[in-house]
């Protein structure tokens, strides 16, 4: 889910996405930089991801103005989403 980090997103970006899918969506912008899961099933899936290294416990100060908004509006969009 590349767009996350490049543009803000819309409701028309996000409508047809599942509440797991919005979760790994917002999840993937953490896991591009190295951030270490402690959700077991949130590891497991990036670790299957060729180009995911755990190296980091935050990668906040790394994100940029369009990720931290973005992140911010997929869990709106995963909290409205029964399954």
């Amino acid at each position: 889910y590349p767009l996350a980090s490049k543009k803000l997103l819309n409701a028309k970006d996000l409508d047809s996405f599942s509440k797991a899918e919005l979760r790994w969506m917002r999840n993937e912008v953490f896991a591009a930089y190295g951030y270490r899961f402690k959700s077991k099933d949130l590891a497991d899936y990036f670790n299957a991801k060729g180009w995911y290294e755990p190296k980091y416990n935050d990668v906040t100060s790394f994100l940029s103005d369009i990720e931290k908004l973005n992140v911010e509006r997929i869990l709106q969009y995963e909290k409205r989403k029964l399954h």
